[in-house]
């Protein structure tokens, strides 16, 4: 999701959460959130559903209500175009001396990126908006969509899944835990959706557009 030049938000899961709101016929009202904070807003009731690219975890299905998952990924790295052989597998990057790998401060992917890459200095950053100008940084974690969408936008980057690095994220929409019926209502929902073709048709314009796959790099065997 992001703030389009009309000033408007919009992508995959904003769209989305419009048409669901059409079809129950409520008015919708986006509210921000802070990742750190997110279970504890749910609990609070600050808002009835949580959206933005949120990972299904074991961890926070002990704590939240989670719809069925709407799209499935696997973790890259963004890396220099010119260094796309040096992060072909897991092994090989852990084999780099003196690695940097960014990271935003995010409950699911700092734990990952720690546990993947035991021997690189993890460095967390608010965001990736600098990535770019951090020289000091060899790569940055994401999950694929993600990075080649960043890698688009970036010229001189791309993104590449190492071999061996078999993490893959589920994403879904939290509720509290306590919403069972609204959890079964918009389950049963994405199913219709699902069944008309308009969560295809939904991924192939927000998610998986026809781009040019320089923005992803393919490691050599």
């Amino acid at each position: 999701s992001y703030v389009n030049t009309e000033n408007r938000l919009v992508g995959y899961d904003v769209e989305l959460m419009y048409r669901f709101a059409r079809d129950m016929n409520v008015e919708l009202e986006f509210v921000p959130y802070d990742w750190q904070t997110l279970i504890d807003d749910l609990e609070a009731s600050k808002f009835d559903v949580a959206i933005g690219g949120i990972y299904i975890t074991e961890s926070r299905l002990q704590e939240v209500s989670a719809s069925n998952p709407y799209f499935e990924t696997p973790i890259a790295l963004i890396v220099r175009a010119d260094q796309v052989q040096d992060f072909a597998s897991r092994d090989q990057v852990n084999e780099i001396a003196n690695l940097t790998i960014a990271v935003f401060d995010d409950p699911v992917l700092l734990p990952l990126a720690k546990r993947s890459f035991p021997n690189a200095t993890i460095r967390v950053l608010s965001n990736y908006h600098t990535l770019a100008s951090e020289a000091d940084i060899d790569a940055a974690i994401w999950t694929i969509e993600q990075a080649r969408a960043w890698a688009i936008s970036n010229e001189g980057y791309t993104a590449v899944v190492p071999k061996d690095l078999a993490t893959r994220f589920l994403f879904g929409y939290l509720m509290p835990k306590q919403a069972d019926a609204l959890r079964a209502y918009l389950n049963y929902w994405l199913g219709l959706q699902t069944s008309n073709g308009t969560l295809n048709g939904m991924a192939t314009r927000w998610i998986d557009p026809a781009i040019d796959q320089s923005s992803v790099a393919i490691p050599a065997p």
